[in-house]
């Protein structure tokens, strides 16, 4: 079985039926998109699923979901991203105690985001309600693995809610790992060099790798880059190896 593209079975689950090529917001540009993301008949393929309230989305939601996208390795094999908006009526509830809150509707929230310049080759907002969300997921899941596709979804958290009094919990997003990063926004449980203990949590793991062969990948995949491009990237890359090994050291 060859690799099969994520977009022609969620345009399937999601148009019910419709042309989705009359849409002008067709999940994950599909029908046009230069690098659309290729399910692998082998091994787990994975969807970071990026929920909030996005009220308003910025930047720096923006900054974090490019940079986990970019950055979580090969071996999590991510190959798209999902955005779920909070529905208007849970929103509301979660700042009604607030002082003159600001509730922007869903479908607002929805068209700024897709106004952020978000890379829509990969990174696609769902419109409808959160019920809806796990109904669709539900069926998308059944569906490639009735084609022998394997399809997990990571939750994507942002800093602020991943912090040493605890973390969100991925179950409730039907999801059994998450992740974060302080890319657009510091965390409490990062010092210069250790981790925090996280309430809830097991004891950090020690990563294992191969520093040789990483750096032969790095140099590989750069390969078609300047030299001064290349020799930025290796050396970032060094240095963010000797973190680890800092962080590894007894």
């Amino acid at each position: 079985m060859t690799f099969q593209q994520l977009g022609d079975y969620v345009e399937r689950i999601y148009s019910k039926g419709q042309d989705p090529s009359l849409s002008s917001n067709r999940p994950f540009n599909n029908g046009t998109a230069t690098n659309p993301p290729l399910l692998r008949p082998h091994g787990v393929n994975r969807i970071l699923l990026f929920p909030g309230s996005f009220n308003p989305p910025h930047h720096g939601h923006l900054d974090l979901l490019r940079h986990v996208f970019e950055n979580a390795g090969d071996d999590l094999y991510i190959v798209a991203a999902i955005i779920l908006l909070t529905d208007d009526s849970r929103l509301e509830k979660k700042i009604k105690n607030r002082e003159n809150p600001l509730v922007l509707s869903r479908e607002y929230r929805v068209n700024l985001w897709r106004g952020t310049g978000i890379p829509v080759d990969w990174a696609w907002v769902y419109d409808k309600t959160q019920d809806n969300w796990e109904t669709f997921r539900d069926v998308l899941v059944k569906d490639l693995r009735k084609d022998h596709i394997d399809l997990k979804f990571i939750l994507l958290g942002g800093p602020d809610a991943t912090s040493a009094d605890g973390s969100c919990n991925p179950t409730y997003w039907g999801c059994s790992d998450s992740i974060t990063s302080d890319i657009s926004r510091p965390v409490d449980f990062r010092y210069p060099n250790t981790l925090r203990q996280i309430s809830g949590c097991s004891m950090w793991e020690k990563v294992q790798y191969d520093r040789a062969r990483l750096e032969r990948q790095i140099r590989a995949r750069t390969k078609g880059d300047t030299a001064s491009g290349r020799s930025i990237l290796v050396e970032a890359a060094a240095t963010l190896l000797t973190f680890i090994e800092q962080l590894n050291a007894p």
